[in-house]
């Protein structure tokens, strides 16, 4: 279970001499009993009863390289939300035969609408998320699509193929007129989160072409509520939860004109309620 600080103190912002800087703080409730928490670097502004509010100044118009990076921060953090928040346990890597599809966007979507819809009727209940990434060594594009409740029967075994961790590897029905349709079963769902969703990935597509492919409407989203916190009290929040952390990373995302921000993100067992419950503890 997260221990969560005793007490949630009002704050003021930054230009306050009467409060201390709180930093935003994202509290990311996956599926599984996990909690995703981000720390930016932005200051945490909120209302004192006893003081008039004061508004943060006006943010100065962004950049187009600036805008290029708040997409991509974006599209990582839905991705890796949806993921997190689902229990998928398949993971199938679809491509395409004919050059002139590898390389067209519009026909993939539209033949993948026409595969999961069909895969939709013969296997009712099943969620499907779809992810794009740009082929590392020829032209075009590549989809891996997570499931979560297909059949064993939609999977057939390929003979004398492993994985090159030795695990047994499948071929998804129904795709082999177009193109290839390799499958595993996933062992860690964190992994293939930071995979789908790594900076390189994403950044790699250009202009206008999505990284989310598909999303079925019946998978989960997960809930996400941000709260203001000190150094102090994050240093101390991760400290008692030690124990409970699986992941603790840091990375900077490049805003150009030389700033750079820098958050921390941490994948934590256990889950946390809003934070106007946070006083009672962690569910």
């Amino acid at each position: 279970m997260l221990k969560l600080p005793s007490t949630k103190t009002d704050t003021v912002p930054k230009s306050s001499p009467l409060g201390q800087d709180k930093k935003e703080v994202y509290f990311t409730n996956y599926g599984d009993n996990m909690t995703g928490i981000t720390v930016t670097s932005h200051l945490f502004y909120e209302k004192v009863a006893s003081m008039p509010s004061v508004a943060p100044k006006a943010a100065a118009p962004m950049s187009l390289e600036q805008r290029e990076h708040e997409r991509i921060k974006k599209a990582r953090r839905r991705i890796k939300d949806i993921i997190l928040a689902n229990n998928f346990d398949v993971m199938a890597i679809i491509t395409w035969r004919a050059k002139y599809k590898r390389c067209n966007p519009d026909i993939q979507n539209e033949e993948l609408r026409e595969f999961f819809d069909k895969l939709r009727k013969k296997y009712p209940g099943i969620k499907i998320f779809a992810v794009r990434h740009k082929n590392p060594d020829s032209e075009g594009y590549h989809v891996h699509v997570l499931f979560e409740n297909l059949p064993r029967r939609a999977l057939r075994i390929k003979k004398d193929k492993l994985d090159d961790c030795g695990r047994q590897t499948y071929c998804l029905l129904g795709w082999s007129r177009k193109g290839w349709a390799s499958a595993e079963y996933i062992e860690k769902l964190k992994g293939v989160a930071r995979y789908l969703s790594g900076r390189k990935k994403v950044a790699s597509l250009p202009k206008g072409v999505h990284s989310i492919v598909f999303r079925g409407r019946n998978l989960i989203s997960a809930d996400r509520e941000s709260w203001g916190m000190t150094d102090e009290e994050i240093a101390d929040f991760l400290f008692k939860n030690k124990s409970s952390i699986e992941d603790n990373s840091y990375f900077s995302i490049d805003k150009g004109n030389g700033y750079k921000e820098h958050i921390r993100y941490v994948i934590a067992n256990g889950r946390i309620s809003s934070p106007e419950m946070m006083r009672g503890g962690a569910a």
